[in-house]
Parts: C-alpha cells; sequence; structure tokens
C-alpha cells in the first residue's frame, strides 16, 4: 500500500505493525465509535504488508477530573476540551505524566518547546499551577527551543528571553537547564552552532541516537526528544516551518534557518522535520475559533502540504490538545 493511501487528515506514512482492521477514509477521519462526530459507515482496508518502522509506543492517557474527551484518529489522539480551564489541566496531567516516567527511566527529561501561545499555555498548566510545578524534576530537566527568531533575548520576540521571564516568575530558573539559540551569531553560523549544541548532549541516557541505516532523512545522529510542544498557524505553518518553502523537503539538517519567513520577524531558526519526527512525544496546542478553519482543512483539503500534516513521528501518535472552538467546523461537517 503507498504512503498516499494511507494519509488520515493531519498525516501521511506508513504503518509500523500489522494491521487488517477497518480504516476511517480521509473525510471521516474523525469519526470513530467512541465519539460523537458522526455515525457514517467505516470503510474497510487491504492487508497491510509487514512495515519496517518498529511498534507504536503506547499512547500516554492523562487522568483528569475534567470534561475533555478523547478521539482517536489513526495517527492521532485528539483530546477536545470544553474550555481553556479544562484543556490547561488535561495539557498539565500528560505533561507531568511524560516528565515523570522520562526521569524515572532514564535519569533526565528532554523538552523543547515552542513560543507564543504555547509557551503561555504551558506557564499556566506547569509553572503557574504550584501542585504540578512541583511534581517536575526540574534539576534533571532540559528545555530547548523548537525555533526562535533572528532577534537579540532582549527582544520582546525573542522565543528564549519570554521563556527565561516564565521561568524566572516561577522560581526554577535557577535548577532547569535551558539551551537557547546564539542570536548574536551570523544567522547560518546560529543554526549550525544550535545543531551542535543538541548533538552535545550526548551524556544524557536515550536523547542522541545513531541512525546506522537511515531510511528517510540524510542524518546519522537525531535527538530523541521526550516531549516537543508545537503551536499551529492559520496557514497551517508550525515551529517555524511555513508552506511553500524548501526547508520543508530538508533531510539533511536538524536545525535550519528562515530568511524570508511570511511573518514577521523575517529571519528565523528551527528545528526541522528530521528532528521533530523522531520525538518520543509530539503534542500540539491549538485553541480558539480563530484556528478552526485551518484544523477544518488540515482534516479535508489532501492538495495541500500544510506542514503541520508532515509532523509525522516515526515512534507515536500525535497528541491534539484542543477546545471546542477549535474544533467547531470539524464537528459541523462531520454532523452534516
Amino acid at each position: 500500500m503507498s504512503e498516499e493511501s494511507l494519509r488520515c487528515g493531519f498525516v501521511t506514512g506508513a504503518l509500523p505493525l500489522y494491521s487488517t482492521g477497518v480504516r476511517r477514509s480521509p473525510c471521516l477521519c474523525f469519526a470513530t465509535p467512541r465519539n460523537s462526530f458522526g455515525r457514517k459507515p467505516f470503510i474497510k482496508a487491504p492487508v497491510l504488508e509487514k512495515l519496517s518502522r518498529p511498534t507504536l509506543v503506547p499512547v500516554v492517557m492523562s487522568t483528569t477530573a475534567t470534561k475533555t474527551r478523547y478521539v482517536d484518529s489513526d495517527f492521532s489522539v485528539f483530546r477536545i476540551s470544553p474550555n481553556e480551564e479544562d484543556l490547561v489541566a488535561s495539557f498539565g496531567e500528560y505533561f507531568v505524566e511524560i516528565a515523570s516516567n522520562a526521569v524515572k527511566k532514564q535519569g533526565s527529561f528532554t523538552l523543547a518547546i515552542s513560543g507564543g501561545s504555547v509557551l503561555q499555555y504551558f506557564s499556566k498548566a506547569i509553572l503557574e499551577t504550584p501542585d504540578r510545578k512541583e511534581r517536575v524534576d526540574w534539576e534533571n530537566t532540559l528545555i530547548f527551543l523548537v525555533d526562535e527568531r533572528y532577534v537579540p533575548w532582549d527582544d520582546p520576540q525573542s522565543n528564549f528571553g519570554q521563556l527565561r521571564k516564565a521561568l524566572q516568575r516561577s522560581g526554577i530558573d535557577q535548577k532547569v537547564k535551558v539551551f537557547p539559540v546564539n542570536t548574536s551569531l551570523p544567522l547560518e553560523e546560529a543554526a549550525s552552532s544550535y545543531e551542535h549544541d543538541i548533538l552535545s548532549c550526548e551524556n544524557q541516557t536515550d536523547f542522541i541516537r545513531v541512525l546506522h541505516q537511515p531510511v528517510k532523512y540524510q542524518v546519522e545522529r537525531v535527538p530523541a526528544f521526550d516531549l516537543i510542544l508545537l503551536g499551529l498557524g492559520e496557514d497551517g505553518h508550525t515551529a517555524s516551518l511555513f508552506p511553500n518553502k524548501e526547508l520543508l523537503g530538508e533531510t539533511k539538517k536538524l536545525v535550519a534557518y528562515e530568511r524570508n519567513s511570511p511573518k514577521p520577524p523575517s529571519e528565523r531558526i528551527t528545528l526541522t522535520f528530521p528532528a521533530l519526527n523522531y520525538a518520543k512525544n509530539v503534542a500540539f496546542i491549538v485553541v480558539g475559533k480563530g484556528k478552526a478553519d485551518i484544523m477544518q482543512r488540515l482534516c479535508e483539503d489532501h492538495s495541500v502540504q500544510y506542514p503541520a500534516r508532515l509532523v509525522t513521528p516515526f515512534l507515536t501518535r500525535k497528541d491534539w490538545f484542543v477546545d471546542e472552538d477549535a474544533m467547531s467546523k470539524v464537528q459541523a461537517a462531520q454532523e452534516k
């Protein structure tokens, strides 16, 4: 079966397992037995051949007392909350569980985080919630940036600058280890220097992996972040990976630079898909009616390569933390 035939909603790629089960069609990717998006029939797919990737990692399901409901798609788990408060609680428990399990298993927790609204929800769910903040082992936590604006650290647009302020307000800035992008270097050098900084963390157990037989990407070593937190732009971009840009086809670098971003500032440094897709867990945080159009297009429009859809982790499914407003047009389409 071709990769094209396995597209469903947000991702493409071959399933890493044997399967004789039932698969949703692209336009029904939210219609599962456990949700209320619709009662349309499933479409049976042919038996899949054995494929080369490892089996899927078990999905981490948070246990909260919120009204968040779970919707399974082939390559994603959607955690749909009725409001921001429940979304923050759902995401917070998910985060603490992954962080705790990582430290328990390998002695450290590696996080890559986007700026903007993602950083705001991270702050609300973890840094500004004493109970959850105290349950994270910050002294064994390493934080990296998914992307950075090419501005000085004291510029209001700096992702590192905003992260540093949030950590200082929470009182853990002296405990956690943060890896900023050195934006005082020339743009290209700043990107290569950050890739070097990431790959230099070889003393972290189960973080830097050597690929003896690279398949999809032409890289020899990759970071296996315990968790990558991503946002979603109204044009479908994530990190600083924008539609119709050359970086979407980058296969040799883990960190790259963009000179002509459609959003200001125009110069940016970002993790690439080879870095994003080897993560152990990937989560998107998408909130508000302003994201309803792009959520619907991601589900229905397979003619466009939206960068968010190209985030296709090899070893896990993506988790989407979304509210009812962001999913409103998807739900309306299913009800029709």
